[in-house]
């Protein structure tokens, strides 16, 4: 899976539904057909910027 914010192979898995990308330090979830993208906060919190679905 690529990363749908930056588009490199650098992901990796942090949960059974979450993936890392250390490329541009966002954390994707995925749910069904739907990606969440969260910006990974200075003080480790995860803030929604986008919602993709496809």
């Amino acid at each position: 899976m690529k990363c749908p914010v930056c588009h490199q192979d650098n992901l990796g898995l942090v949960g059974r539904i979450r993936y890392y990308c250390p490329d541009c330090n966002v954390e994707i979830v995925v749910k069904g057909r739907v990606l969440e993208i969260y910006e990974i906060k200075k003080d480790g919190g995860l803030k929604l910027v986008k919602l993709l679905a496809s």
